[in-house]
Order: structure tokens, then sequence, then C-alpha cells
């Protein structure tokens, strides 16, 4: 079967079989930007027009919006360089660094937490209330997952032992599995937490939340030129200090956009090799 992707231009959602692979960019003046699926593809193309739309005013050209249905089939993306300029956990930043070539040219502001969430009406107090649970979870390479699964373990319970996984598949979906009671907590980013409507994360309390990573990064493709990536840079910048920057910014959570080398990536490293044995034990 093959593999799907969704492309998303202005509001329009289209699912189509996946665009053969690139070595180098698009020659024709599109810039096809790609979401980090943390969220549904509708909360995305929400969420990402009001950047698609400066960049196309700023750079002069279109801007395509793209993502894929789960984490794996991104990272699958990711490794077939079909996009020009991605947006990605950090973990996956260094992982496309070292094994496809993309450079991280820019970074928002918020750090990557995962809280633990139980509904309201919980009993549970503490982590080790959640012995013998199934705890929801957005994706096993996601990097809030294995933060969720840290933080639980130095609570002294055991993967696979004191608890176990649901697989949600999306951020959105672990909040709504805690609601309607499919699992009794959640493993979740803490800024999509905090993107979620107010009625949805009203139901929703904070048992307990893990240390700070490097935040969602922008990386660029492996053949993508320094003056290139420059101007996007550039537009990055003016887009976060514009009034539609500024909206989104406060909307997402995200803070703000900084220009970023890619150095402080070395922390995720231990995370990295956690989602390359991952992706080995997809493979086999």
């Amino acid at each position: 079967m093959p593999a799907r992707w969704w492309l998303v231009s202005g509001w329009l959602l289209v699912l189509a079989a996946a665009l053969p692979a690139a070595a180098q960019p698009p020659q024709a003046k599109t810039l096809s930007i790609g979401l980090f699926p943390n969220l549904s593809a509708r909360t995305l193309v929400t969420l990402y027009q009001p950047l698609r739309e400066f960049l196309q005013a700023d750079l002069g050209y279109a801007v395509e919006l793209r993502t894929a249905g789960d984490f794996h089939s991104y990272i699958e993306r990711l490794a077939e360089r079909e996009f020009d300029l991605a947006v990605v956990a950090p973990h996956f930043a260094r992982y496309a660094q070292q094994e496809v070539g993309y450079q991280p040219i820019a970074r928002y502001q918020a750090p990557v937490e995962a809280c633990i969430i139980v509904a309201n009406s919980s009993t549970a107090r503490t982590l080790q209330d959640l012995k013998d649970s199934r705890i929801a979870e957005p994706d096993k390479l996601a990097l809030v997952t294995m933060l969720g699964v840290d933080l639980l373990e130095q609570a002294g319970l055991v993967e696979g032992g004191d608890f176990g996984h649901y697989e949600a598949r999306s951020h959105n979906n672990v909040a709504l599995a805690v609601i309607n009671r499919q699992a009794p907590a959640g493993m979740i980013g803490c800024l999509p937490l905090a993107q979620l409507p107010d009625e949805t994360r009203q139901q929703l309390r904070i048992l307990a939340k893990s240390s700070a990573m490097p935040s969602q990064y922008f990386i660029s493709h492996p053949g993508m030129g320094r003056e290139e990536q420059a101007r996007l840079v550039q537009a990055l910048s003016r887009f976060s200090v514009s009034s539609a920057g500024q909206a989104f910014l406060k909307q997402s959570g995200l803070k703000g956009i900084e220009a970023a080398n890619g150095g402080e990536l070395k922390a995720t490293d231990p995370y990295v090799k956690k989602l390359r044995k991952h992706l080995r034990d997809v493979r086999k």
C-alpha cells in the first residue's frame, strides 16, 4: 500500500499518495513546509494558516503546508526529503540531522515538557496511584511519551509490569481517551495540552510534569543553500514580531521564534537512541 501524506494549502485538506523522494528541493518557486503531527491535521491547518500566509507574502512565492497521519509516517517523509522546511520535535530534528542531513535553522522558545494527566473526577493524587493502569500516549516515537515513561519510572513504576500503554495516536486523542474513560491517565505534551479548547482542558488535571527539553525546531532540506536558509530565518523572525505572528505565538503558546544551530540538540541523544530502537522494532 502506498504511504500517505496530508497536503494543506489554504483551507484545502487533501489526502494523496506520497510524492517520490527528491534529492533536491523543488525548482518551482513553492516552499513545502512539513508540520509535526502532534495535533490533528485540522487543528494544524488552523494553527499554521497565519504562518503560511505571512511567508507566502514575504517570500513572494507559494507556500504549502504538509503533514502525515502519524509520527512514523512523518519520519518516513523526512527520510525521503519531501519537505523544504519542516517543524519537528527536538529528537526528530537530531535524528534528521544525523541520518538525512536536514539542518536546524530556527526553533520555538517554548520548551517540550510531558504532562501526566487524569480526569478531574479521578481519585489519583500521585503517580504511584497509576499502578496497574494502561496509560494513553500520543505515539511511541513521541518525545513526550519517552519523558512520560521516565517520570513514571522515577516514581518507582516499571514499564510493562506496573503500567502499560494505550496508543491514542495524537495528543488530542490522549486527552479524549482520558475524558472518555478509555484510559485512567495520559501522557501529553504540556504545550499541546494548553492548545486544547477550554472545554476540553477544563475536564483534565495535571498529576506530574517532566523536566524541560529544547523546543520544536525548523529544519531545512539538505540541498538548501545557506543564503536561502538565512532568508527563511529572517522571514520567520519578521513573522514572530508581526501582529499575525504575535497572535499565532500567543494562541499556540510557542512564545517566540529564534535562530538555532542545533548544538543544544545533543541533550536529546538518549531519546534519539530510543527513537532508533523503536524504528528498528517497527521494521522487523
